[in-house]
């Protein structure tokens, strides 16, 4: 989960602060996504997946999705199992410092997964 603190936005704005001083994420909420239908006129919903087995995690990335014929959405995310706005892949904006080593895999580091998700 991410949350937004929107009374930073004027400092974002005026060139003082930096955007990931306005984005906060819940260290112990699951990963999750969410599919919105493609036609904005139809009657169905938006769908919510989350990681439903207890980790924490924040989706970096989605790679290549598909729908199956029985309906199941086919995702492949990129999934942090720690992740700290502001240190993006070893990236430190502030410090302008470059250590991407402490994001490998060992250290909570981005890992390729597959979800399945049924819509109906």
């Amino acid at each position: 989960r991410i949350d937004f603190d929107l009374e930073q936005l004027p400092s974002l704005i005026s060139g003082k602060g930096i955007a990931t001083d306005i984005f906060t994420v819940d260290g112990k909420a699951p990963a999750s996504v969410l599919l919105i239908p493609r036609d904005p006129s139809s009657a169905e919903q938006a769908v919510e997946a989350c990681m439903d087995d207890g980790r924490h995690g924040v989706v970096f990335h989605m790679g290549p999705c598909h729908e199956e014929k029985d309906g199941t959405v086919v995702m492949y995310p990129m999934v942090f199992q720690r992740y700290q706005f502001g240190d993006e892949m070893g990236f430190n904006n502030e410090a302008q410092l470059f250590d991407p080593i402490q994001w490998g895999v060992g250290n909570g580091g981005p890992i390729l997964e597959e979800w399945n998700v049924r819509l109906d």
